[in-house]
């Protein structure tokens, strides 16, 4: 089923592109290009930041933690804020997995 088919869906859906800039896409296709086949504007993007983003998956911390200035995070902070509209803390604590709320 395309956006453009739901009653006020296609309004609602912000489309977000992942690790752009990366060496590795062999059938890249340009900004422009993915515009025109979804058929909607790029909302936001996210650069391809891969050390960070490793580095904080095999320490299993989040990346608000493990790098919390890398570009790929201070891109995901501004993204939460363009979609909340509002800012989002610096370092977000993990929740205690044996605290029982």
């Amino acid at each position: 089923m395309a956006l453009g088919h739901e009653d006020g869906l296609s309004e609602k859906v912000r489309i977000v592109m992942n690790r752009v800039g990366a060496d590795y896409a062999e059938g890249d296709i340009s900004l422009k290009k993915a515009e025109e086949t979804i058929g909607k504007p790029i909302f936001w993007q996210i650069p391809n930041d891969a050390k960070p983003m490793i580095g904080s998956r095999v320490n299993g911390v989040p990346l608000i933690q493990f790098a919390p200035k890398c570009r790929a995070q201070q891109s995901i902070a501004g993204l939460a804020q363009a979609v909340f509209g509002t800012s989002v803390p610096a370092v977000v604590e993990s929740p205690d997995p044996l605290e029982v709320s």
